[in-house]
């Protein structure tokens, strides 16, 4: 009997991506679909569909911005890995007959060359294997004239202080690559076509164990722990460029108390909000 063929190094990743999303589905779909809908209308305004586009929302999760842009285009496809985000997905978008879920690769998108009026995406970018393939890819099934929305995190142009950065989100979620800073974003976008026309960068405050809520971790945990240890070593100098500074810890036996006397944390994450024009 032979083998399976081994997965090379971008199959993996994205393996890692399903995997990821499938352990956390529920808690991350929760947490998205209830924290990220003013993020969601960001992205519609800074793209600002007319009402008669064809429109893809790449890496879609439970629908995090099909379900926004639904109403504002004549059809929306929503495209993911991860079987159970798309069941989600269908969940969310009832009552809402112009969205169509669609399982698929980013990296191999199955459609033709400029088939959408526009492709939008949230918070994708770092989990892939290849950044610029990925754009790319997004770049081929765009129409020209076509827009492209996109929600990211970013991180400093400071390599040491990214480099950083990118380490703690590994060590939180290994499905992590890379988070960009906004300069390569742009660089990348320019080589595949994708001229910005439109962009914001906004602070989102969080603390720290809710960010580890909705990666599926809890105090004690190896994870969570690992993760928790690094960020602690930023807080001299703010070598993450995160910003981190310890809480005041809760009442002992309180609503909110914790199973140990450590304060939480609180932390910035910077997101890069972008329309771009495919020329």
């Amino acid at each position: 009997m032979s083998s399976s063929p081994e997965l090379n190094d971008s199959e993996k990743q994205m393996a890692l991506v399903r995997d990821r999303f499938t352990r956390t589905a529920q808690v991350f779909a929760d947490y998205v679909l209830h924290e990220r809908v003013f993020e969601a209308e960001r992205v519609l305004r800074l793209v600002a569909p007319v009402g008669s586009e064809r429109a893809l929302d790449v890496a879609c999760g439970p629908a995090t911005l099909a379900r926004i842009f639904a109403p504002h285009v004549r059809w929306i496809g929503g495209l993911d890995l991860t079987p159970a985000m798309l069941e989600r997905a269908c969940k969310e978008t009832v009552g809402l007959h112009n969205f169509c879920a669609i399982r698929g690769n980013v990296l191999r998108m199955p459609f033709g060359g400029e088939t959408f009026d526009i492709v939008v995406t949230s918070y994708s970018i770092h989990h892939l294997p290849d950044a610029a393939a990925a754009l790319g890819e997004i770049a081929r099934i765009l129409k020209r004239g076509g827009r492209f929305g996109m929600l990211d995190m970013i991180v400093s142009e400071d390599a040491p202080a990214a480099k950083m950065c990118n380490d703690i989100e590994i060590a939180r979620d290994a499905s992590h690559t890379r988070a960009l800073p906004a300069s390569e974003f742009e660089r990348l976008l320019a080589a595949v076509g994708l001229r910005v026309v439109r962009r914001e960068i906004i602070d989102h405050p969080r603390t720290f164990d809710q960010w580890m809520r909705t990666a599926g971790w809890k105090r004690g945990d190896a994870a969570y722990e690992a993760t928790r240890r690094l960020l602690e070593a930023s807080i001299p100098h703010d070598r993450a460029a995160l910003r981190p500074k310890f809480l005041e810890p809760p009442e002992q036996g309180g609503a909110n108390a914790f199973p140990d006397a450590r304060p939480d944390i609180a932390l910035v994450h910077t997101a890069l909000y972008l329309s771009a024009e495919k020329q």
